[in-house]
């Protein structure tokens, strides 16, 4: 598929994403009147998220790197979902969010002022995955919200295992 961009009344939308030019940027990150900072580093990779943290890039729960590196870490070190689907064929593996992902799936970025939101269909199985990253607003502490929902798209029952998180996370302090 051939990433299209466009811009609209509620933010930039991409599709194809993973396979467009590499941009990133940073997310919104102070949390409402008497909120705390947060910043949040994304590329168009993989998950998106490429770093997060609070005050400055020392102080990442998610390591820092700059731009060109990001592009080709983020799907690595960053977010990650693994799906172990069981049908009639036997046990099938996906992993959401590939940088080449799969014959016949789509893949969609939309980034908002407030929220960044990616979205993968992947018809074959059935599947599909949308997840909204957000800050916390108004609250006395700093954080990063990501909603994620797995929908069955497909005509028969799915029975899934999932394994969703973040490889690592950097220690306050270190």
């Amino acid at each position: 598929m051939t990433p299209q961009s466009s811009l609209h009344a509620d933010g930039f939308h991409q599709t194809g994403f993973n396979a467009a030019r590499p941009f990133s940027s940073f997310l919104p990150g102070v949390a409402g009147e008497y909120g705390k900072p947060l910043w949040v580093f994304y590329a168009n990779r993989g998950q998106c998220i490429s770093s997060f943290g609070v005050r400055d890039r020392n102080s990442a729960m998610l390591e820092f790197q700059p731009a060109n590196k990001a592009y080709t870490l983020t799907p690595l070190l960053g977010f990650r979902s693994f799906f172990r689907i069981t049908g009639a064929q036997g046990d099938t593996l996906h992993e959401a969010f590939l940088t080449h992902p799969a014959e016949g799936a789509t893949q969609r970025l939309c980034v908002r002022a407030e929220e960044l939101e990616i979205e993968e269909t992947q018809a074959a199985l059935g599947l599909r995955m949308r997840v909204v990253y957000f800050t916390l607003a108004g609250e006395s502490l700093p954080a990063l919200v990501r909603h994620v929902t797995v929908h069955n798209i497909g005509a028969q029952p799915l029975q899934a295992q999932v394994l969703d998180g973040l490889p690592q996370i950097v220690p306050f302090g270190l």
